[in-house]
């Protein structure tokens, strides 16, 4: 996963350096806010000694120590101690006061979700500006809509694509709400009560609230769980995989129909000018970006229900069976979820000197469409019929007697029959000539699909728009 798909900016989210730097800064607020408040300890000059060593992390060091003492954060901490010797004695033995393991990592990973959400609302908002130029450009092409994956009615190329776009508008909104409501884990000591630092300053409670705002505040939350145990309630876990899941789940929609529309020749997705399809068969041009998108949406919306059942599974106060699926469920859901984002940008891409682009192909859909017309007219037909006083039952007797005939006739090879059988039937008051050629005409049964393209445009896509219009333009990035 994370070489392969996802892009560079959201790896340097869930990366060692976001990681353990995070972990630094946590550790620097600490220490900032307890000397502010008055814990004598700890001392100007360790803190500046903290801020200028910030960067230079002896990651080997540190791997050595986890191996000795089987404790990542204190690999860390006696790490990071031992380079504070020569630059500040004394320093290192601020670092961490009256904090759990948690308060690094919690704080941390809730910072790396901020981020990564932050670049998921970015690529989404990317996705509808290359989404929307398609949508209008189609906004009138018939083509034949199916249920069941039976053809069903006309509708037309803009309000399918608007239907992708609104399940990726319905995704983002879950995404802002769990941004917005994202908080600090905050200084709460090892079990939530906060115990260690009330011995810090004496049994000022005050003070101890003051050091979980101030801290949180350096950290850049706005504000912090109010009840926690040694963890944040993780149940955050799942609302935002939940959010991010839907995301998959709107791209998956979307790749799937795009796969089903490319097996009937009537879209493509982009074909790079020296892109192989098959290693056999040279006229293939598989929908690659479609399927890989989709395979990784799969494992994208398995991810709540792991987080599901992670958080119901917490003892008490904690228990760490979490932790080394927790390293792999979280960033993973981020890292697939852009990485499936990143796709859809480049289907949705216009045409470049290294690609085609996306292509809707309006000459096929009308001739898959005009296969099956004559059955799709004759609701319409025996509905004007018994309007002309003919019997509702009666009549639809004799237009299914010639549904079955024509099928019939397409199984045999030939033509869709369906019109000339139900001109047999004087009682079905069909059309002649002209009239009855315009009967076939597919944007006369499109209904009102080119005006819910606008609408939807209007009052959902344009506002989205306009909402993130600070938002820098994103390629995606797909390597292979």
């Amino acid at each position: 996963m994370y070489g392969r798909y996802p892009s560079d900016d959201m790896k340097a989210v869930f990366g060692n350096e976001r990681k353990f730097k995070g972990w630094r800064d946590c550790w620097i607020a600490l220490a900032e806010s307890e000397m502010e408040l008055g814990i004598e300890a700890v001392k100007p000059e360790y803190v500046d000694a903290l801020r200028r060593t910030r960067e230079n992390i002896p990651y080997e060091r540190a791997d050595e120590l986890e191996k000795k003492l089987r404790h990542d954060v204190m690999a860390h901490v006696n790490a990071w101690k031992e380079q504070l010797e020569s630059e500040c004695p004394g320093a290192g033995g601020i670092i961490h006061l009256g904090a759990t393991s948690m308060f690094v990592c919690d704080n941390t990973e809730l910072l790396q979700a901020r981020d990564g959400l932050d670049i998921l609302i970015a690529k989404t908002v990317n996705v509808f500006r290359r989404m929307v130029p398609f949508a209008v450009e189609y906004k009138e092409t018939p083509c034949l809509a199916k249920t069941h994956y039976q053809p069903a009615q006309p509708t037309t190329y803009g309000k399918r694509i608007c239907d992708w776009m609104h399940g990726f508008a319905i995704a983002l909104e879950r995404l802002e709400y769990e941004r917005s409501m994202l908080r600090g884990r905050g200084v709460k000591g090892t079990t939530g009560t906060q115990d260690s630092f009330l011995t810090l300053f004496n049994g000022d409670s005050q003070k101890v609230a003051a050091l979980d705002r101030i801290v949180s505040q350096k950290l850049g939350f706005n504000g912090t769980y109010p009840i926690t145990t040694q963890t944040y309630p993780r149940i955050v876990d799942y609302t935002v995989a939940a959010a991010v899941a839907g995301i998959a789940v709107a791209a998956k929609k979307a790749c799937t129909d795009l796969r089903i529309l490319q097996g009937h020749n009537e879209v493509s997705e982009p074909f790079r000018k020296s892109q192989i399809g098959s290693s056999a068969m040279a006229h293939k041009r598989n929908p690659m970006r479609a399927e890989r998108a989709c395979a990784l949406a799969r494992h994208v919306i398995e991810a709540p229900g792991e987080a599901a059942a992670m958080a119901s599974e917490q003892w008490l106060e904690r228990t760490l069976d979490d932790s080394a699926e927790r390293r792999i469920i979280n960033p993973d859901t981020f890292l697939g979820a852009d990485s499936v984002l990143n796709i859809m940008l480049d289907i949705f891409s216009p045409d470049t000197e290294k690609q085609a682009g996306f292509r809707v192909y309006p000459a096929v859909a009308l001739r898959n469409l005009g296969e099956v017309m004559p059955f799709l007219v004759s609701e319409q037909l025996m509905m004007n019929a018994v309007k002309a006083g003919g019997d509702r039952q009666e009549i639809h007797e004799t237009v299914r007697q010639c549904a079955v005939k024509a099928r019939e006739s397409i199984e045999a090879g030939k033509e869709n029959t369906m019109i000339e059988l139900m001109a047999g039937h004087p009682e079905l008051n069909m059309p002649s000539g002209d009239e009855r050629k315009a009967l076939l005409d597919p944007s006369r049964y499109v209904g009102t699909a080119p005006q819910q393209v606008t609408l939807f445009l209007k009052e959902v896509a344009d506002p989205i728009l306009e909402k993130y219009i600070h938002v820098p333009k994103i390629d995606g990035s797909v390597k292979v």
